[in-house]
């Protein structure tokens, strides 16, 4: 890709593919010199069903899965500086287990990855452009039916109400920072979660009254990977309430 620098060093960013350079240069009004190329490779290796085909997954390699895969367990971080799922794989991250990426993850038409509640995607740098869909699973703190949990969603593209389907309606929430207070969702039906942002949501109307119980939700979407600011209208200081009430 052709960049425009007067410095003697170039920073790329991350690259997650092989990737070839030359110095085109120039000096007033001499000739241009162009450079030998040079190509820098990343070593890779695909999850076959039975092994890893090309050693075992690290934080320099590309990692492809195209058969399918569940994780070992027992803390594990299965590292690498991109992920692709293909080939109808279906790939399932146990609990306590971590993708930890330095670029993009990709998950093919046909092919499925969930992250099971306490499973994690980490992934460094603010411009990873992740494509395909993953399902991320999420427990509640026990609750009782008419309780509420502030949801935020780690996907984009997930609808409210599918989210808890048998949540009534009109309980679903936003936080409005002009007015310090919560606001009914007029349409959580056609209504996605945004980046970053909580929503606060009654349990579902058919959960247990009784003992407080979890609750799974069940994401589904593109992950969301960057830096998000979330500006808020209202700043409330609480030291100056505490006095005016006393």
């Amino acid at each position: 890709f052709p960049v425009t620098i007067s410095t003697a060093t170039h920073n790329t960013g991350a690259l997650t593919q092989e990737t070839k350079f030359r110095a085109v240069v120039q000096s007033g009004t001499c000739s241009e010199a162009t450079s030998a190329e040079a190509t820098l490779t990343f070593a890779s290796t695909t999850w076959n069903g039975t092994s890893w085909v090309g050693g075992a997954p690290a934080a320099n390699k590309t990692l492809t899965i195209a058969a399918n895969y569940t994780s070992p367990g027992s803390n594990f971080d299965l590292q690498g500086c991109s992920l692709t799922v293909q080939n109808n794989a279906v790939v399932t991250i146990v609990p306590q287990d971590s993708v930890v990426l330095s670029g993009a993850l990709t998950v093919a038409t046909g092919s499925t990855m969930t992250f099971e509640p306490q499973a994690y995607l980490i992934q460094s740098g603010t411009t990873n452009t992740n494509s395909g869909n993953v399902i991320v699973k999420a427990n509640s703190a026990p609750v009782k039916r008419l309780d509420y949990t502030l949801w935020s969603a780690p996907v984009a593209g997930q609808l409210l109400q599918p989210f808890s389907p048998t949540t009534l309606a009109n309980r679903f929430y936003n936080y409005d920072s002009n007015t310090n207070f919560y606001t009914v969702v007029a349409n959580p039906a056609t209504t996605a979660f945004e980046a970053a942002k909580g929503v606060l949501i009654r349990v579902a109307n058919n959960h247990p009254s009784s003992a407080p119980q979890t609750w799974l939700g069940t994401f589904n979407g593109v992950p969301n990977s960057g830096t998000y600011t979330i500006p808020l209208a209202k700043y409330r200081d609480w030291e100056t309430d505490r006095k005016s009430v006393v």
